[in-house]
């Protein structure tokens, strides 16, 4: 059963064979076996690149507490490309995800019309 929709992620070299765990018979484990090893790497990469967004968010919230303009600028460019992913592909599940997004845009602009962003430092 699994046969071909392993194979038409990986091509032919993976084979589905059976393994008895704890007297129960186990099909597949070298197919589970294979995608793991292929894909090792891949939570490192989200790890890094969540991590890089925390980083990123604690500077621009440090920027935003300060006055500085581009911090609400970088508010404005991430919840305008949030919105924009979200409406190419949109379902109902993810209308609280286009509102909160809707709700950082609207926030971000009035920050950057605020005189507290427009004092000269």
């Amino acid at each position: 059963m699994f046969q071909s929709l392993i194979s038409g992620f990986f091509g032919d070299g993976v084979e589905i064979g059976t393994v008895e765990v704890n007297g129960v018979q186990v099909e597949g484990a070298e197919a589970a076996q294979s995608v793991l090893e292929k894909f090792a790497g891949f939570g490192v990469v989200i790890g890094v690149v969540l991590l890089g967004l925390g980083v990123l968010g604690i500077f621009m919230a440090r920027g935003a507490f300060k006055g500085q303009k581009w911090s609400p600028i970088v508010s404005i460019v991430f919840a305008a490309l949030a919105i924009a992913v979200i409406l190419t592909s949109f379902s109902n599940s993810q209308l609280f995800s286009l509102a909160l997004n809707a709700f950082t845009l609207y926030v971000a602009v009035m920050c950057v019309k605020h005189p507290y962003f427009n004092q000269a430092k």
